[in-house]
């Protein structure tokens, strides 16, 4: 039973499924795909990544103002898989959207110069990706 387990995934989509990186022969019953759930997610991340760059400094703002109060909602407190979750599609979103802004032109890239906008990212950093030394104490 345990052997089974090990040579194969919980959940049966092939995002969750390690086995896919690893050179083997192929499994005999391929996973499933990604419940529909998962799928519209991920439609919301790639549009969220294709329609930031081409918004006005205002509209990124109001964008990263929004990402922002919902990584740091209290309700996820009680959830910590959800927040999870929110905070990991949350920087998926702003990676693939800061990866886009280069071929969105150069009034985007002034946009993205924009000081509110370059001080939300950094918020959206600092909550997302704490750091180790955070309060930790310094050795004398």
């Amino acid at each position: 039973m345990l052997t089974v387990q090990l040579s194969h995934p919980i959940i049966g989509s092939l995002e969750h499924d390690f086995l896919e990186v690893l050179p083997s022969r192929a499994l005999p019953n391929p996973p499933r795909p990604a419940p529909p759930q998962t799928g519209v997610v991920d439609a919301g991340v790639e549009l969220f990544a294709a329609v930031f760059p081409h918004q006005s400094a205002e509209g990124q703002v109001q964008s990263l103002a929004s990402l922002s109060s919902h990584v740091r909602s209290s309700k996820l407190e009680r959830n910590p898989g959800r927040k999870q979750a929110v905070v990991a599609n949350t920087m998926a979103a702003l990676s693939r959207s800061l990866a886009n802004m280069d071929g969105a032109g150069a009034k985007a890239r002034r946009a993205l110069g924009s000081a509110q906008v370059t001080d939300l990212i950094k918020s959206l950093l600092q909550v997302s990706c704490p750091s180790p030394f955070r309060g930790a104490k310094l050795i004398e």
